[in-house]
């Protein structure tokens, strides 16, 4: 084999920069798409099958099903969390030439995870508001609103909803996607609640037509090649533990066991996924290249410095050093030359280095930039983002962050509406009350962003008279709930009403008292 020929298998073998990149396993071998015989990956990783494909008569299917999923996709997406924790493979498997080389250095400059953090915490570090507000014309008897708006906030409540969507955020930053689970708590065995999880642990399997439908999903494990979860479908939940397969005779059988069956009560799918995109691509996916880069100028960097603190004594013309001491010219630090001429004086004095810290800087300072333009996150450690005075000019500057965020928050908002309906049914709201309190349930997402008082207040000052109340308050940062706050105004403004139109009240008197010309003076 050519020197080419071993160079290519060995980025083939390692999957070279692109491992991350979703899709890439189905593409390299046709034979690899197929996680059993009727569900396949297609161009994105998506799981797909024919939409008449009933898995709860091909239960055979699940062993080998789970089994494909743990060789072709869990561990690259283990290989992405490993990433994001800063174990970056590339560097930490960095080579040294000879023995005699110095221990190479292995820095880290954990960008995915500066990335991810970032970006969540903008995205998401304020909580999605979530409320059921019909409109006025729909006449909807105001005790039905409240009763929808009390079972959302209590579902919400009972499962730390913030946190969850946080982390469920995350994740899809990390991953390319991950999901969201409903479950019954053991508890009490009768509230719902919901918990985030990784595409390492759970995945769905999608109809390959147009309609692109939930079939089915696993939630599992997998460890030491034994998988144990549970197999979501529309009609029941099936639990499985491959530890039980000798004693049921086989995973099938012991699928079917009465008490590894439970009934889905809300008629549907259990688990909902988050894509970040529809191509499922992760936040650095595409960056691992450059990001790999950067950790290998950093290293070599610090490389050099170690040179420098390890600076080796030249000598000429005197005695020759022993076997033994040239074998240690790294431990001493010296490097002889013998002298061939007499007449030229012995001499003693240290190497000169070459300094490369100019170009490694530079080199730094690119990669990271095409880092964070190729992510569209902001580098909040760039000093021009502390000198952004004014409010305008820092929105200008996250504004790529944002049509980032916007596009994820249609994402987000999908998947949040897809659990309120399976919250509203376990409540007991029929097919149409839900659809129809879906379609004004609004979910909307604040960006993470520092406010300017002063401006806000310039604006809402300026457009006062000329918009509603709702619109300027809107543009009032520190509000958290424009609903609550129409609704104290109200409240304030009947207050004052009712204080100075009691004439028998002292704030009455004292008003009437006021209203009377001064004696002596006109009318």
């Amino acid at each position: 084999m050519t020197q080419l020929g071993t160079i290519s298998q060995f980025l083939k073998d390692r999957d070279g920069p692109s491992r991350f990149i979703s899709g890439v396993t189905s593409m390299t071998n046709s034979d690899s798409r197929w996680l059993s015989e009727h569900v396949y990956l297609d161009d994105n990783d998506i799981p797909r099958c024919a939409p008449d494909f009933n898995i709860e008569n091909n239960l055979d299917e699940i062993s080998v099903m789970l089994s494909s999923y743990d060789t072709m996709l869990r561990n690259q997406y283990h290989r992405k969390m490993r990433y994001y924790k800063g174990d970056h493979e590339t560097i930490r498997d960095r080579i040294q030439y000879t023995a005699i080389d110095p221990e190479k250095n292995r820095i880290v400059v954990n960008v995915a995870r500066n990335l991810v953090n970032t970006f969540s915490g903008f995205f998401i570090g304020i909580p999605p508001k979530i409320t059921y507000a019909p409109n006025s014309d729909k006449k909807i008897n105001q005790t039905r609103v409240d009763l929808v708006n009390e079972i959302i906030s209590r579902s919400l409540s009972d499962s730390d909803s913030d946190d969850v969507f946080y982390e469920l955020a995350k994740k899809a930053d990390i991953y390319g996607r991950s999901y969201l689970v409903a479950y019954i708590a053991n508890d009490d065995d009768k509230t719902l609640k919901f918990t985030h999880k990784a595409p390492e642990n759970a995945f769905i399997v999608y109809s390959n037509n147009e309609e692109s439908r939930p079939m089915f999903g696993f939630t599992f494990d997998s460890v030491d090649n034994r998988q144990f979860g549970m197999l979501h479908t529309p009609n029941n939940i099936y639990k499985f533990n491959s530890d039980d397969l000798e004693s049921s005779g086989g995973f099938e059988a012991s699928l079917k066991w009465k008490n590894n069956i439970f009934r889905n009560v809300v008629g549907m799918e259990f688990i909902t996924e988050l894509p970040e995109n529809d191509e499922r691509l992760g936040m650095f996916d595409d960056l691992v290249s450059l990001i790999d880069a950067q950790d290998k100028v950093l290293s070599e960097k610090i490389d050099d410095n170690d040179n420098f603190s390890n600076a080796i004594l030249l000598t000429k013309g005197v005695a020759e050093f022993t076997a033994e001491q040239k074998q240690e010219i790294k431990h001493w630090r010296v490097m002889q030359v013998n002298n061939t001429d007499p007449n030229v004086d012995p001499e003693v004095d240290y190497l000169d280095k070459p300094n490369a810290d100019g170009l490694q800087e530079n080199s730094m300072k690119h990669l990271s930039d095409k880092i964070y333009d190729g992510s569209q996150v902001v580098n909040l450690a760039d000093p021009s983002i502390s000198s952004a005075a004014s409010g305008f000019a820092l929105t200008q500057r996250m504004q790529p962050m944002e049509m980032v965020a916007a596009t994820k928050a249609e994402k987000m908002r999908k998947t949040i509406k897809r659990l309120l309906n399976i919250i509203l049914r376990y409540n007991g709201f029929v097919n149409d009350d839900v659809a129809d309190i879906l379609r004004d349930i609004k979910v909307e997402f604040t960006p993470n962003v520092p406010h300017s008082e002063v401006d806000e207040s310039t604006i809402v000052k300026n457009l006062n008279g000329i918009v509603s109340k709702r619109t300027l308050i809107s543009y009032l940062s520190r509000v958290q709930n424009i609903d609550d706050e129409l609704k104290a105004e109200e409240e304030e403004a009947e207050k004052r009403m009712t204080m100075f139109s009691e004439p028998d009240s002292e704030e009455g008197a004292l008003n009437d008292d006021q209203d009377e010309p001064p004696k002596g003076g006109d009318a």
